[in-house]
Order: C-alpha cells, then structure tokens, then sequence
C-alpha cells in the first residue's frame, strides 16, 4: 500500500511543482521587500527625529533602539508578513478543494477509473492528503525561514535580543488590522503550524468525499460539516482562550475527535459509488 500512495503521490506533485516552487519564491521575496521597506522607513523616521542621516550601525544608539522598538517596526513585520502567509495557505486551500474537481471534470476521469479498479480506494485519498500537507508545510517552512532571518537582522541592526523582540510583537495590539494575529507562542506554534494543516485538510477532504457519494444533497452535508467544524473549534478557542495550557489540551483532545471521526467518515464514503 506504501508504494501506491508513494506513486499517487508522485503524480499529484509533478502536476504541481512548477507553480509550487514558483509561490513559494513569491512568498520569500514579499517577505524580503516588505522587511526592507519598513526598515528603510523606520530608518528616515529616525533621520528626522535625530536630525542628521542615520546609518545600519547608528541604530544601534540608545535613542535608535527605543525608535526601533516603538516605531511598530517588529509588529508591522510579522503582522503584515502573516499576511503573506495567510495568502499562501488560502492558494493552499484553493488548491486542495480543487485537486479532487479538475480529475472528476477532465474528460477522461483519472480518478474515477481509479475508484473503479478493485483497489482500496482509500489510498487515492490518503496519497491526496500527504499532497496537500506537503504543500502546505512547505510554504509554512518557507515564512517561518524569512522569520528567523528577519529576526536575526533585526538582532544585529538594533542589538536587541530575541526575546526583546517577541515581546514587542506579542504586546502589540492584536486587532490592530482588524484581525486576530497569532502571538509567538508554543500553543500557537504546535495547534496551528504543526497539527493545524493535518486536521483542516482532513476536515475539507471529508466534506468533498460526502459531496461526491450523495447526489443533490452531498455538497450541502459537505459544507455544514465543515461549517460545523469551523463553529466548534471557534467556540472552544473563545472559551478558554485565557489560558493557554488548558487551551491546548482542549485543542488536542478536540484535533483528535475530529481527526477520527473525519477519517472515519471518508473511508465510509469511500465504500460508496464515487459519481462525478
């Protein structure tokens, strides 16, 4: 079973790659030129305040280093560049929904031949999850690649410490561009970064596989349970949202309910007729 899902997997990613590697470059630049411009910026900030031109190394005076930390320049990075990410992950999402459409719709069908042939058809969906995964921890890597390197230059440029910095980034105002901004944090890092994509592309495959085993109604099913979904992990994360240890081994006990129950849910599906 290892080697199909491996050869299905193959497949899928070789129809990909080039505009893959393509968003990922996208996503490495934008970070580049956003952090370059705000730096750029918080540098002519200083030039009229000081008065004389202001090079790299002057930021380091005493006067540059509050400049630094209360010119928002660390919050507007990570800020903006989530921005970045959540764009990335949203061509991720797009993707993953439409990675099952365009072989139904193509006029040879792949994938219905597929689930015709007397095959577990469980592996087309397995091999299609690690994909999208794949995908998604990729461009995941990449921000959090830019983030370290911003990071550090911003350490050497003010002479602050790591930790200075993500205190100024989780003291920030998180509704300051009308969004909830994910603080730097371990919850934060393991619910969404780590366990986060696992669950969400399960979730989405799920409703597509009860979308395409029930006629008329399927697509209907499909969305209420990834509404249903959504509107849970919602009203936990609000109601315990306080504290943060409590918060994650609610997310835990919740991220593996719904993880079973999704892929108990799509293998029963999958027993069905798959019509397209």
């Amino acid at each position: 079973m290892g080697n199909k899902i491996w050869t299905l997997f193959e497949v899928e990613f070789k129809r990909i790659q080039k505009i893959y590697f393509a968003i990922l470059a996208l996503l490495f630049l934008s970070n580049a030129g956003l952090f370059t411009f705000l730096i750029n910026l918080n540098i002519k900030e200083a030039e009229s305040i000081l008065g004389y031109k202001v090079g790299i190394s002057e930021l380091k005076e005493k006067i540059a280093i509050e400049l630094f930390s209360s010119g928002y320049v660390a919050q507007t990075t990570y800020q903006l560049t989530f921005f970045l990410l959540i764009g990335a992950l949203l061509w991720c999402l797009y993707y993953g929904l439409t990675i099952w459409y365009k072989d139904f719709s193509n006029k040879t069908k792949p994938i219905y031949t597929l689930f015709m042939l007397p095959e577990n058809k469980f592996i087309i969906f397995i091999s299609k999850l690690i994909t999208m995964i794949t995908l998604i921890y990729g461009v995941i890597f990449v921000q959090f690649l830019c983030w370290l390197i911003m990071g550090t230059m911003m350490k050497n440029i003010s002479g602050l410490s790591f930790e200075h910095i993500i205190n100024i980034i989780n003291n920030a105002r998180p509704d300051i561009y009308m969004i909830h901004i994910p603080q730097i944090s371990r919850v934060e890092f393991i619910m969404i970064f780590i366990l986060g994509p696992i669950l969400a592309m399960t979730v989405l495959f799920t409703g597509i596989m009860m979308h395409k085993t029930v006629k008329k109604i399927g697509g209907l099913f499909g969305v209420i349970y990834v509404i249903s979904i959504i509107s849970v992990y919602l009203s936990i994360t609000g109601i315990y949202n306080t504290y943060s240890d409590v918060l994650m081994k609610t997310h835990l006990i919740f991220y593996l309910v719904v993880f079973v129950m999704s892929m108990s849910v799509s293998y029963s599906t999958l027993t069905k007729k798959i019509y397209v």
